[in-house]
This record gives structure tokens, C-alpha cells and sequence, in this order.
């Protein structure tokens, strides 16, 4: 048995040699931190596949969490207008890719093929030991409990803790794939604790703010189609005049406020892609239960606007009583662009004299369109940002959309602590936490199947979690990489505190030997990893 410790930024393909991994010799991290590596191995002695355990024995204990690395099939590694720079792919090639993290039990069998490369994913979660030093000792044997191979590793908790922070983190949250997936009623008793389960798992990986359906959101939705009803507000309509139930949204809120969330982003209160059209929005009238605005609604028309004009006060009244009105957030509509300013702005201004004490932000990456004053807080897309940070445009968040995901080298993905340090981002937003549909929301898609949403867009950009048995949802490891990103930015704000700013970024660029510019990767995929080893040296002076 070949056994090698290597970092959580390492991707083991099947058809790789163990020998190609770089070796990890060391790792620290912070009290309250969660920091990964990975127990790569590899047997050769013949070609079937054999059963064999792992065991694993350490004085942290129940702080050591196993996982096994599971390859899930690419068909579309990433899509060909793309322009990515050539060092950003681990690989381009359909094939089978590690992605899948299987909650693993010491001692459990492991069924590998003998020549084939695998790995099992290593997480230690700090929040509870004492600074110190911890030995692992990992023994292989085979099924009759015969040795096979044993490897030990050691890693260091520092004494000192990140501190929380202002950061915005939305993954959108897709209830109804999870009512789909499930094959659950939408809001029955099971929806809810399998919700329950999915935002606990995202409050952990560090999603702050949760994608609120008041009603049904209108994104990724076939023109004339849509996507099934999961909306939290009950509308009443009789002769011409509405009543408002919030006792759905009120679950929700309670729900989401007890496993951690800190905000609350309201569904787009328009159609994506130019706000040309009302939302799907349900309601009961006369006693029958049916929907009343969508892709037929004109998005400014009379009609609209006066249920606008009816819900928005009902609904911030109920917002303020429950205490959180000022930790929401609205949207008017997904990625408008060019010409759509227009239809943009009528939108706007139906529902700003309600929202004028609130943030309104959208994914916006054209900076004419922000320049023309269509909205306060745009969130540009990764590579587009780069004029609004040279109009230093305030409180800048952004995002990124149709990016690899399992093609994708980890690097790329964990360097975005260091570019949100740096530029002093204050939020990030993806539109895939849980996304298992394919394009247009059409049709119900496999995740363990396809992972394209059936070539909507490069593999894992989608999701990052799958949905696991008894509605508990599966950790990937591009989820636990975006988190340590989140770290390492929190880590580099305490270097500052203790070091001052310019020392800080000066130990970035040197790290790097160059200049770290948004969107342009370093070509040594292990650059996050050195420089978190020089911060935690810093903050351990």
C-alpha cells in the first residue's frame, strides 16, 4: 500500500500515480477553524478490486471527520466560449472526476480498485480542542484485519480565533429540488426538515444569507413555463383587493434564524434577464386557488403594480414586527444588461418609494449600466469587476456563474480569500447551492447522474452539495474549498490587525511574486496554501 498525505487543493483522478501528488508535511489552523487534507493511496499488488479498513486513531477524537472521495461522471467540462486562462483547468477531458464526499466510519470497508488512485478526505474541526499539537495515526488493513499500510500526521490548533465579521455569503437556496428530488409534498412536514437539513449544512460552509422564496422565484424559468410553487406568502384577491398570510414565511424565518442564517434575500420581485414580466405569484380567489401574474403579466403594467402596491407595505410592516427588516436584502431582476436598462428602471421605480431604506442590489457586470444610476449596489460578475473597483464603487460585491466546478483546479477556487482581502469585497454571491434541474428549469435532473444540468453549463456549477439519503445533503469538495477561501480572508484580516494592512498585503504579492489581480491565476495551484502557512507563522509571533 502507497499512502501520501496531501492538501485539500489536490484532485486524485483514478488513472493517476500517487507519485504525482505533491506531499503535505505540515498544517495549522486556527481555533475555530475547519481545515482539510486529503490520505491519498494506491495498492498494487494485482488488479481486482479488494475490500479493505481504515483505521484511524488520535486524541482530537470526534474533531477528525472522515470522508471518502467519490468520482462522479463529466460530460462538459466547461463550455467552449469560455475564455479561461490556461492555467485555471485541472482538466478539460469527459472522464470521471473527485468530487463526492461520503461520510466515512473508521473501520468501515473501503471497495477500491487496487491500481486505481483514491483518497479519503480528511476535515479537522477546531472549535473545541486546545491549542496544541495532534498526531493521527492511519493503519490500513484488509478485510481480515491483516496490516497493509499505516501512515502518521500531525497537525497544530494556534491559539487564536478568527473573528466574525460583516461578510455576505448567498448560495441560492432551490426549495422546490428539493421537494422534486425527494419526491416530497412542497411544505409538508418532510420538505421542511429536509430544508431544515440543507440550510443547517450551508450555515456551516459558511452561507450567511439564505434566497428567500415569498414567492416562487423567477429564475432560470423556460419563457411560459415554470418552475413548481413554493411560495411562502398566502395572497387572498377578492374583488380587486388583497389580504396577506405570513405564517409560512414566519416558519421560514424561525427555521433559518435558528440554524444560524444572519440574512435573508428576498426572491427577484421581477423576471430575470430585464424585468420585462410580474413572477409567478399563486393566490385564492373566490374560493378557487390559481395563479394570477406571470410570463403573460406586463412587468410595469396597472395590474402589477397594484398588488406591488399592496404587498410591499403589508410585507415590510410584518418584516419590521418580527424585528429583521434591516437584515433583508431585494433583488429586481437576475443579470440585466444593455438595452433592458429601460425596462429595468420602470421596475425599480414601482417598488423604491417601499424599498428607499433598504439594500436593492442584482447581478449587474456592465458598469455603464450601474454608471447610469439603475441601481446602488451592483454585484459584477468576477471578470467584469475590474471597473468598478477602479471607480472605487462602494460596498462591491460579486459573483461568478458558468465556471467550472470539477474541472476547475481547487487553487483557483481557494484564492478568492485573498482577492476578497484584498479588494475589500464585502459579499459573494452564487447561484447554484442546490440547483437539480436542467436548463430552464424544464425537468428534474440526477446530480449523482448529470452533473451539467444537462449541458446547462460546466459540471459542478450547478450544486455544490448532493442530495443524500433521508434528506441530508452530501458535502462536495468544491464546498469545503469555497470555505476555506472564506477563511483564509478572515485569517488575513487578523494578520492585519496584527501586522497592520501594508504588511499584510505585502505578504500576499510576495507570496505570490506578483501582483494579485482578480480573475488571473497564479500558475502554482498551491500559492493559497503558502500563503495561509506564512499568515499562521505571522499570527503565531
Amino acid at each position: 500500500m502507497d499512502i501520501r498525505i496531501v492538501s485539500s487543493l489536490e484532485k486524485c483522478f483514478l488513472d493517476q500515480q500517487i507519485d504525482e501528488k505533491m506531499p503535505l508535511d505540515s498544517l495549522s489552523l486556527l481555533g475555530n477553524e475547519i481545515a482539510s487534507f486529503q490520505l491519498a493511496y494506491q495498492h498494487a499488488e494485482d488488479d481486482r478490486s479488494i475490500p479493505i479498513r481504515l483505521y484511524i486513531t488520535s486524541p482530537a477524537g470526534d474533531a477528525v471527520k472522515l470522508y471518502t472521495v467519490v468520482n462522479t461522471p463529466v460530460i462538459m467540462p466547461d463550455v467552449k466560449e469560455a475564455r479561461r486562462p490556461a492555467n485555471f483547468m485541472e482538466r478539460d477531458t469527459i472522464g470521471l472526476y473527485p468530487d463526492i464526499l461520503e461520510p466515512y466510519t473508521s473501520g468501515e470497508i473501503l471497495f477500491r480498485g487496487s491500481h486505481l488512485l483514491s483518497a479519503v478526505w480528511v476535515s479537522i474541526e477546531a472549535e473545541g480542542l486546545a491549542p496544541g499539537e495532534y498526531p493521527i495515526h492511519f493503519a490500513f488493513t484488509d478485510y481480515n484485519g491483516r496490516p497493509i499500510g499505516e501512515h502518521d500526521f500531525s497537525f497544530t490548533v494556534l491559539p487564536l480565533r478568527m473573528k466574525k465579521d460583516s461578510f455576505k455569503y448567498t448560495q441560492w437556496f432551490h426549495s422546490d429540488c428539493l421537494a422534486d428530488y425527494y419526491h416530497v409534498d412542497v411544505f409538508s412536514e418532510e420538505h421542511w426538515r429536509i430544508m431544515e437539513n440543507y440550510i443547517r449544512t450551508a450555515v456551516k460552509f459558511g452561507i450567511n444569507m439564505i434566497l428567500t422564496p415569498i414567492f416562487t422565484p423567477p429564475l432560470d424559468t423556460q419563457v411560459g413555463g415554470e418552475r413548481p410553487t413554493v411560495q411562502l406568502i398566502d395572497v387572498k384577491r377578492d374583488n380587486g383587493q388583497y389580504s396577506f398570510e405570513f405564517s409560512k414565511l414566519e416558519r421560514f424565518i424561525h427555521m433559518c434564524l435558528a440554524c444560524g442564517v444572519e440574512y435573508f434575500e428576498m426572491a427577484h420581485l421581477f423576471t430575470q434577464w430585464g424585468a420585462n414580466h410580474a413572477p409567478k405569484i399563486m393566490a385564492t380567489e373566490n374560493g378557487e386557488y390559481k395563479r394570477i401574474f406571470g410570463w403573460e403579466t406586463e412587468a410595469s403594467g396597472d395590474e402589477y403594480k397594484a398588488f406591488l402596491d399592496a404587498l410591499l407595505p403589508a410585507l415590510i410592516a410584518y418584516l419590521k414586527t418580527r424585528g429583521i427588516d434591516q437584515i433583508c436584502y431585494w433583488h429586481i431582476s437576475d443579470e440585466p444588461h444593455g438595452a433592458q436598462i429601460v425596462d429595468y428602471m420602470k421596475a425599480k421605480a414601482i417598488v423604491e418609494p417601499y424599498l428607499k431604506d433598504y439594500v436593492i442590489m442584482d447581478a449587474l457586470s456592465e458598469y455603464q449600466f450601474y454608471e447610469s444610476g439603475a441601481l446602488e449596489t451592483p454585484i459584477p460578475r468576477d471578470f467584469a469587476i475590474a471597473p468598478f473597483l477602479e471607480h472605487n464603487v462602494p460596498d462591491l460585491w460579486t459573483y461568478y456563474c458558468m465556471r467550472p466546478g470539477h474541472a476547475a483546479r481547487a487553487g483557483a477556487t481557494r484564492i478568492y480569500g485573498a482577492y476578497f482581502y484584498k479588494f475589500n469585497i464585502v459579499g459573494f454571491l452564487n447561484w447554484g447551492y442546490n440547483f437539480y434541474y436542467s436548463r430552464n428549469s424544464i425537468r428534474p435532473v440526477d446530480p449523482y447522474r448529470d452533473t451539467t444540468g444537462e449541458m446547462f453549463g460546466p459540471a459542478g456549477d450547478a450544486f455544490v452539495v448532493y442530495p443524500g439519503e433521508g434528506g441530508v445533503p452530501v458535502p462536495s469538495m468544491r464546498l469545503y474549498t469555497f470555505f476555506e477561501a472564506l477563511q483564509d480572508m478572515r485569517a488575513l484580516r487578523l494578520c492585519e490587525e496584527k501586522h497592520g494592512r501594508d504588511f499584510t498585503l505585502n505578504l500576499i504579492e510576495e507570496t505570490l511574486g506578483g501582483t494579485l489581480t482578480i480573475g488571473e491565476f497564479p500558475e502554482d495551484n498551491n500559492f493559497p496554501l503558502r500563503l495561509r502557512e506564512k499568515v499562521n507563522a505571522a499570527l503565531a509571533e
